[in-house]
């Protein structure tokens, strides 16, 4: 029976792509750098580089800077345009998250973002219950690692004190799913705007919407982990 599922990402809960790709737009302007994303530029480095660090081989070709400190000034322009921003929780999760707590079934958020941003972003999306949408959240600051490291996993299911083999991940990135993989998590993908169904392929379940996801099954599905040798980290 499951006990706890695992959400690996505030993209999990809404669309915040343009947002990022704004804060990454004022950093590279803050720093003098010759580039200005536009939504299909910046979806085509997500799929080639992933998020964020991900980024840390291309930045250094953009002109002399530290990658870290532009990532710090993203995170800042990020949180700012957060609270600028009217951002609404996706129906999908709200949906799920009520029914899963229904079933007293624990819910983790497995992020690596700073925890000061991911509780800027819940604040917004749940403003009279930010504090009870999860059980634990994750956070760079946890030093658990970023994925594809499965530490982060290790780290969530301690905390929660639930073995892998009763908790589920959904993931939205394929260093995601390596990381849920190898920590030993059955794995659903969630594709988004950004990321195809094709480029989550090594998910145990794959699905082509999250609206195709009947999140009532959780509870009473017997969920087995399917090792893969992509998902070895």
């Amino acid at each position: 029976m499951i006990k706890a599922v695992l959400f690996g990402s505030l993209g999990s809960m809404t669309d915040l792509t343009d947002l990022e790709r704004q804060a990454f737009n004022r950093a590279f302007a803050d720093h003098g750098l010759a580039l200005r994303w536009s939504r299909d530029q910046y979806h085509a480095a997500i799929r080639r580089y992933g998020r964020f660090s991900g980024l840390d081989s291309l930045i250094p070709r953009l002109g002399q800077c530290d990658p870290a400190t532009v990532y710090s000034d993203v995170e800042m322009h990020f949180r700012d345009l957060i609270d600028e921003t009217e951002i609404t929780p996706d129906p999908w999760f709200v949906e799920a998250a009520a029914m899963l707590q229904r079933k007293a079934v624990k819910l983790a958020l497995v992020t690596g973002a700073s925890r000061q941003t991911t509780l800027r972003v819940l604040a917004s999306l749940f403003p009279s219950c930010a504090s009870r949408v999860f059980d634990i959240i994750t956070a760079a600051e946890d030093d658990a690692g970023q994925k594809p490291s499965p530490h982060i996993y290790r780290f969530a299911l301690d905390e929660l004190h639930v073995g892998a083999k009763n908790a589920i991940a959904l993931e939205t990135t394929r260093d995601g799913l390596r990381a849920a993989k190898a920590a030993g998590l059955y794995t659903i993908s969630l594709p988004t705007g950004v990321v195809a169904p094709s480029e989550l392929t090594q998910a145990d379940d794959q699905r082509a919407r999250k609206l195709d996801l009947n999140i009532s099954e959780f509870h009473f599905r017997q969920f087995q982990y399917r090792p893969q040798a992509s998902a070895r980290v």
